[in-house]
């Protein structure tokens, strides 16, 4: 059984849609070797303990978004499912704007009948964005003769640090030929602005697989 769910992990045409793309997560275009990523109840499916580790840089010539996650998941007995603990960190504009998350996981694995199973993944994340004001340039700071040399007149956050909690809730449920789950990302919408309020909207993803003769 586990070498078939190996199967419609690896192996799955996915179809992955978000119905709220303004939320800015990090993107990973293999989204099958990062599951736990995609959806808290992927936890404890290999029944083994499982590592993943994913890196993405997108337009290196220009080295302004870079991403880095990995994850350690296992199937538990006495909790009847699994758990996962996973870390991000996501680079953007050189290093000027840079997001690091740490998450727990546990997913509930319910065998509904010897055919189909059902899994109920819950999340929760701390998130911690900061930014280097230093390397911002704004207009105003711009000398027509010499360049970037004068004062900036924006106002600079107090702290360039921004901490919140995050919670995350996904289902999944599959046979042994075929899956279908969905994940609600960003429950809490935590405001993540430095200066005003600007909340980081709930995500909502559909996805499934099928395992191809």
């Amino acid at each position: 059984m586990n070498a078939v769910k190996t199967r419609i992990l690896t192996l799955a045409i996915g179809l992955i849609f978000s119905t709220l793309s303004t939320a800015q997560d990090a993107h990973f275009s293999q989204y099958y070797a990062n599951p736990i990523y995609l959806n808290p109840a992927f936890a404890g499916l290999e029944r083994c303990p499982t590592v993943h580790s994913n890196y993405r840089n997108q337009y290196p010539e220009l080295g302004v978004y870079q991403s880095y996650s990995a994850s350690y998941d296992q199937y538990v007995d006495k909790l009847n499912g699994g758990v996962a603990v996973m870390a991000l960190k996501d680079d953007a504009g050189n290093g000027a704007l840079n997001l690091t998350e740490v998450s727990g996981v546990y997913s509930y694995h319910l065998e509904v009948n010897r055919h189909f199973t059902l899994l109920s993944g819950f999340q929760a994340t701390f998130r911690q964005r900061s930014i280097d004001w230093n390397s911002f340039t704004f207009p105003d700071m711009i000398d027509p003769f010499y360049g970037f040399v004068l004062p900036t007149g924006e106002g600079r956050p107090s702290n360039e640090f921004k901490n919140n909690v995050d919670l995350s809730f996904g289902m999944l449920g599959f046979t042994e030929r075929w899956y279908i789950g969905i994940v609600g990302h960003h429950l809490t919408e935590p405001n993540e602005a430095f200066l005003s309020q600007s909340n980081l909207p709930l995500k909502l993803t559909a996805h499934a697989g099928a395992n191809i003769p």
